[in-house]
């Protein structure tokens, strides 16, 4: 339905109690959030999901949100606790390639209470380097051993699959074990081109 569409059907009368007055107040909100996202122009990309989990000593983290950016060496994924606020996004769509954008981006995380793991993944579907996010790393600690990464979907569109560890990871810096297992499926963000 097109938003000239949805208009003029938000602007007939309404009977209360009715199908019709739920569908006109769905297509008011939608055209009033649809002409939003349009105007602002570098709004939040909407989250792609995940489901799994972060455990961190006798900590557990559910992660539920996931994003993909481009970067210089392929991909930077986030699976999170919680959705990525829009000044973290901006600054996690750079941050591969501007470290005081990246380090605003870790400081912005652990703010907001975000944990979770960010990982780059090359253009050979490879893990390169993995992060966590939890109170005990809060800002940030990048992993020492292998993370496992199995793809269902890896395209200019969007990315999927699987983060794993093979089993748990007991990192001496913070003298804990650390585990996940995140699948995850989420479309790559592209900040808009000016």
């Amino acid at each position: 339905m097109t938003q000239k569409r949805l208009r003029k059907l938000s602007a007939k009368p309404l009977r209360a109690n009715s199908t019709l007055l739920s569908a006109a107040v769905a297509a008011i909100v939608f055209v009033q959030g649809a002409d939003a996202f349009q105007k602002a122009g570098s709004a939040t990309p909407p989250a792609g999901n995940a489901t799994g989990t972060l455990t961190v000593g006798s900590s557990t983290f559910r992660l539920s949100y996931a994003y993909v950016f481009p970067e210089k060496q392929g991909y930077r994924i986030f699976v999170t606790n919680r959705a990525l606020t829009a000044s973290a996004v901006k600054l996690a769509s750079s941050a591969g390639a501007n470290e005081d954008d990246r380090q605003q981006l870790v400081v912005e995380l652990s703010e907001s209470k975000v944990h979770g793991l960010e990982t780059i993944i090359g253009a050979d579907k490879q893990v390169i380097r993995a992060n966590i996010y939890s109170p005990d790393s809060v800002l940030g600690m990048m992993l020492l051993a292998p993370t496992q990464f199995q793809a269902t979907t890896f395209d200019a569109q969007r990315i999927a699959g699987k983060l794993f560890t093979q089993s748990p990871i007991q990192d001496a810096r913070i003298r804990k074990t650390v585990q996940y297992e995140a699948t995850f499926s989420a479309p790559i963000h592209r900040p808009a081109v000016k």
